[in-house]
């Protein structure tokens, strides 16, 4: 999905589900117009969190996920965030 952060919309939640265990590539673009910094963490559907950083690589089981993006301090509210999940063989 393509998602904006805002003055209006400070907090961007993104669900997904993992139908295969494995490790996976966790990665997000992110178009700023102006200096800008964004939190993204990774929570299982019950609220646990899984990882504080989005850019990693992640051994992932079969279950319910979701991203929350918040902006770091002193960030511009003006983003574009394109998350990426790429499956490793």
């Amino acid at each position: 999905p393509i998602l904006w952060m805002t003055e209006e919309s400070q907090v961007a939640h993104v669900s997904f589900s993992i139908t295969e265990a494995g490790n996976y590539d966790l990665d997000t673009y992110y178009k700023d117009f102006g200096y800008s910094y964004q939190n993204a963490m990774l929570y299982k559907s019950d609220g646990t969190l899984v990882s504080y950083d989005w850019r990693t690589f992640l051994n992932l089981q079969p279950g319910e996920y979701f991203i929350e993006f918040t902006p770091g301090y002193y960030s511009d509210l003006f983003v574009l965030v394109i998350p990426k999940i790429i499956k490793q063989p």
